[in-house]
């Protein structure tokens, strides 16, 4: 088992996540699952308020949720699905190195980003894009937000310490106390 840590502690993305517990990735899949249901909500909300307000249409549910899709609504959703990604990358101190693989991050989190508003605003803008292609690349972008996210949300689990917390929580209070009283 050994040399499946040394192969995936060399892979983007997945590299921090050797050293996690079944917890780390139960937890994260919890928040992954929250984050990316509140990303969907508007898409799907959209799409109950349309159902019902055209109970005549000859659409379907998936036709109406697809025409949402193919104006590139979808490529909003997953780049909202790794805002949180953007914090756990921007926010690790560098001497500390808490975020091992937050580089690699950082790159996909920007790739994703500008690939979604550049096809957004082709889609705005032309609307000649085939709607296979928008499906494809919607699902892509979802998909590969769902999978950075997690992952990020495992090294952040592995890091995780109530302790340091705690202090940290104690130290700050202690500094507002000193500077209210005047020291």
């Amino acid at each position: 088992m050994e040399w499946l840590k040394k192969i995936i502690s060399h892979i983007p993305i997945v590299a921090g996540s050797t050293d996690a517990t079944f917890d780390n990735f139960r937890d994260a899949g919890k928040e992954v699952f929250i984050a990316t249901l509140c990303s969907l909500l508007p898409l799907i909300i959209s799409v109950i308020y349309l159902s019902i307000k055209i109970q005549q249409s000859e659409l379907s549910l998936f036709d109406m949720m697809l025409t949402n899709i193919n104006k590139g609504e979808l490529l909003l959703c997953a780049t909202s699905i790794i805002a949180p990604v953007a914090y756990l990358v921007l926010t690790d101190p560098p001497k500390e190195r808490r975020y091992t693989s937050r580089y690699s991050h950082g790159v996909v989190l920007f790739a994703i980003i500008l690939l979604s508003t550049i096809a957004f605003v082709t889609i705005r803008t032309s609307g000649t894009i085939n709607s296979g292609t928008i499906l494809t690349y919607s699902l892509l972008a979802l998909i590969l937000s769902v999978i950075t996210l997690f992952f990020s949300c495992v090294q952040k689990n592995i890091n995780y310490d109530p302790e340091r917390l705690k202090r940290s929580e104690d130290d700050f209070t202690a500094m507002v106390h000193r500077h209210r009283s005047g020291q």
